[in-house]
């Protein structure tokens, strides 16, 4: 679905159709969808980013310890130990904090929030959605989520302490 339809879902026929808890409802699956989406991109462009300095900075390594006829033996030690340093550093880094991790975590909230986000506007256009009990199952469904992510970090914070 393109942005556009999803930020103008409030003048849809869909939308206004809705009960009062329903419109909810899908305000917070919105809310939390577009959340994750930002949280998905932040990681994706930090992992790149560790993954690129680190692949960068090898290969200027590899190049500066080559070149033994240009740069003198001490300025290449010096020039490696300090890239090799930047390397390790950026590596730990990335271990220490898991952004990887992260990333693949908001990717599976995200895709979950996207299946229950076009379940729901598909729902809402047949008219499903008039039933309290079809809304109570995706307000039980986002909680779900919800539920599961809590728990991830709750897990986390254990293995931490």
């Amino acid at each position: 679905m393109s942005n556009k339809f999803i930020e103008n879902f409030k003048e849809d026929s869909w939308y206004k159709e809705l009960c009062e808890e329903g419109q909810y409802i899908y305000v917070l699956i919105d809310k939390y969808h577009q959340y994750f989406s930002k949280q998905d991109k932040k990681y994706r462009r930090i992992v790149r980013t560790f993954r690129l300095l680190v692949l960068l900075f090898s290969m200027i390594n590899t190049v500066v310890l080559g070149m033994k006829t240009i740069i003198s033996d001490d300025g290449q030690i010096v020039t490696g130990l300090v890239l090799s340093a930047l390397i390790t550093f950026i590596s730990a880094v990335s271990s220490y904090f898991n952004f990887e991790e992260y990333w693949m975590r908001n990717i599976t909230i995200h895709i979950d929030l996207n299946i229950l986000r076009d379940n729901f506007i598909f729902d809402a256009k047949i008219g499903r959605l008039s039933e309290k009990d079809t809304i109570e199952k995706y307000r039980k469904d986002l909680e779900d989520i919800q539920k599961k992510n809590i728990e991830y970090w709750k897990k986390s914070l254990k293995n931490i302490g």
